[in-house]
């Protein structure tokens, strides 16, 4: 018999047991059959696994193409594995969640925090989220292969203010010739024929739906209300995070600000407005920073404002009449919890209609006073997922809960835990790099 290697032995028992254990973490305990790959691998070798390798005894040259092959496989399987159960880099494309991130910050996002969701849509090409490069609409996943919305074990839960990423609730049907588009507002604005003429209609699987970042502000069983632009939680005035931002109107003694004051606070011009004819601005400042601008010496008075916005109840959610709410005044609203039982009437049924039909897929049917579920009647709905309620710590200026509802757990992607990058896209050359940012962990 031939006699086996020491290290080839420690290699397969510590292969061995990682994939014994990532198994037993996936729950799909059919994998254990995979034990046969990993013996055969280091001892029996019966089989090619590594089918790409050019056997050796040819005669044309291949010096260098088998390890060539061999590193560019193994980094797309462990970049693959690294972003499906460990973490993901994610790019911040807007201002909603100033100052906590900016535009331009990359953002590591934990998937342990709250346990790995594994994909929807698992046949797919790498590294490509919707569509193949330099095509219009050609996906880069298989849509007839789904799996149904599974959850490992993670760290720990959703705590109110964790900064989260998930998938954009409404983002499951989108435009193809306009994808910034929001579909569903083009329908309660009454354009569906505009809709039919002018664009190309496309659904998306959860997990291939565009990204989102906010602050969660009510976890499951919360109570939110929002009075005058400060928001209650279950009956109690938020704790205000420290970068979170209001608007504020900054009077001067007659002359602009300088360059470097904005600068030093790390504003950024083109996010306010300055009135010449009244030496003002109005500015997005978290509190610490309207006292840091209010110190300085060409300052007459630092004021926070709040625009007089009507009740808008067909642009906020839930779209309707009967809930006269608008970006500062709103709620209040219970957030829903799995295994909770709420009674269920036509006043509330918007609340928590596109729950019981999209999230949850249930039928649902109106039929006079009644309420139909399944093609029964229903006083009473009780949930079968967790739901969140998130917000953007840049209030005035973020398209967040308050326009499309709740997020629902299976939508939820991770915890984003730091920065390992930031760049100033209003910037170029070296000046756009900002080192301060590098490797920061996110609060």
């Amino acid at each position: 018999m031939k006699k086996i290697p020491v290290h080839s032995i420690v290699a397969f028992l510590v292969v061995f047991l990682l994939y014994t254990g990532w198994v037993i973490w996936l729950g799909y305990y059919w994998l254990f059959t995979g034990w046969i790959v990993i013996i055969d691998l280091y001892f029996t070798q019966k089989v090619r696994w590594a089918f790409w390798r050019i056997p050796p005894g040819r005669k044309r040259d291949y010096t260098g193409f088998n390890e060539w092959m061999d590193a560019i496989i193994f980094a797309v399987v462990a970049a693959s594995l690294i972003r499906t159960f460990i973490a993901e880099p994610y790019r911040i494309p807007s201002s909603s969640m100033e100052k906590t991130l900016l535009p331009g910050d990359y953002v590591f996002v934990s998937k342990l925090a709250y346990g790995p969701k594994l994909p929807v849509t698992p046949l797919s090409i790498p590294f490509m989220q919707t569509t193949i490069p330099f095509t219009k609409s050609a996906k880069s996943y298989v849509e007839s292969v789904q799996l149904p919305y599974k959850r490992l074990k993670g760290f720990g839960k959703v705590k109110r203010y964790d900064v989260i990423v998930f998938h954009y609730p409404e983002g499951d049907t989108m435009l193809l010739e306009d994808p910034y588009q929001n579909y569903y507002s083009l329908l309660r604005e009454g354009k569906r024929e505009t809709i039919g003429g002018n664009y190309t209609v496309l659904s998306r699987p959860v997990d291939r739906r565009q990204n989102f970042v906010k602050r969660c502000i009510g976890i499951p069983g919360d109570t939110l209300e929002m009075k005058e632009g400060i928001l209650y939680i279950n009956g109690k005035m938020e704790t205000l995070v420290p970068t979170q931002q209001f608007m504020f109107r900054v009077k001067t003694k007659g002359l602009p600000l300088p360059d470097s004051l904005w600068n030093r606070l790390g504003l950024n011009p083109n996010d306010f407005f300055y009135n010449r004819d009244n030496s003002s601005y109005e500015i997005p400042l978290s509190v610490q920073m309207s006292h840091a601008l209010a110190g300085w010496k060409e300052i007459q008075v630092v004021l926070r404002v709040q625009d007089e916005i009507k009740p808008r109840p067909f642009m906020l959610f839930p779209y309707d009449e009967n809930y006269a709410w608008n970006d500062y005044n709103f709620g209040p609203l219970v957030v829903p919890a799995r295994g909770i039982t709420i009674s269920l009437s036509l006043k509330n049924l918007p609340l928590y209609r596109r729950i019981i039909e999209v999230y949850e897929n249930n039928k649902l049917q109106i039929q006079g006073p009644d309420i139909l579920i399944n093609g029964k009647p229903a006083t009473t709905y009780t949930f079968a997922m967790d739901y969140y309620f998130a917000m953007g710590d840049n209030r005035n200026n973020s398209f967040d809960s308050r326009y499309w509802g709740f997020v629902p757990e299976d939508h939820l992607i991770g915890k984003a835990v730091a920065t390992w990058f930031s760049v100033d896209p209003s910037r170029h050359g070296f000046k756009m790099f900002r080192p301060a940012r590098f490797f920061r962990r996110i609060h």
